[in-house]
């Protein structure tokens, strides 16, 4: 079985100077493949000393850290405390600074421009908001985003008159599909819990970010320790349908 936490650390002060192969061997991150050679997980080896030291640091608190990648990771450690399989699934939900940013998809492209063709001559907020250009406050009010709907329609406009102009010749829109986000979290199949570098690009997040994870009933709360905000919530998607 594969050594975390301080058990790891431990470990690896009793080994000394060994080599890295000894190491991993000794810290049990070696598996031995169909044709009976050793394989040594130096990644797996690497995210957890780096949990377990990230967490001695912040007296023994459990604690996920933004990677050089940008990706969020809450380690299987963690993940395995919880009773958490690979492909269970969360729902994202992010901070920032006072707002919560929706978890539904804001339309963009040939979606957002049939949008506005099927509402018609409706105000401009019912107009942003069914477009899903909302986001809610922390204190339950919610804040129209008026720049960011007004700057998709151009990118939409232009998007349109460029394809017409492409067409004939077999050019290929770009696909604002693509730009839209999922804002859910699946435990993967080595048991890490991965937020994409997606999300924590929009937290403005740098990589060495630190976050100490706290389970708040069925959902898990991570908190930024610089700042002490609250800037993600995971939540079950079994609980988010339920409610």
């Amino acid at each position: 079985m594969a050594l975390t936490g301080a058990e790891l650390l431990a470990k690896l002060k009793e080994l000394g100077d060994a080599s890295n192969s000894e190491l991993l061997r000794s810290c049990g991150y070696v598996t031995t493949k169909d044709d009976g050679t050793e394989s040594l997980d130096s990644t797996a080896f690497s995210e957890a000393l780096l949990e377990a030291s990230v967490r001695e640091r912040n007296g023994g608190r459990d604690v996920a850290v933004v990677g050089g990648d940008g990706n969020l990771n809450i380690s299987k450690s963690y993940t395995a405390q919880m009773g958490l399989e690979p492909g269970d699934q969360f729902e994202i939900k992010l901070g920032r600074k006072q707002m919560w940013i929706n978890s539904h998809i804001m339309l963009t492209g040939a979606d957002l421009l049939a949008k506005i063709e099927e509402l018609g001559d409706v105000s401009k907020f019912d107009l942003v908001r069914a477009a899903g250009y909302v986001s809610t406050k922390l204190d339950g009010t919610e804040r129209l985003n008026f720049t960011d709907f007004y700057q998709a329609v151009l990118e939409a406009q232009n998007e349109f008159e460029d394809l017409g102009s492409r067409e004939e010749g077999g050019g290929m829109a770009r696909n604002f599909d693509d730009r839209k986000l999922s804002y859910v979290a699946t435990v993967q199949g080595n048991g890490n819990l991965c937020i994409g570098r997606a999300y924590t690009a929009l937290l403005e997040l740098d990589p060495g970010d630190e976050f100490e994870i706290k389970p708040v009933l069925k959902q898990i709360n991570l908190i930024h320790l610089d700042s002490d905000e609250e800037l993600i919530k995971l939540i079950p998607l079994s609980a988010a349908e339920e409610g």
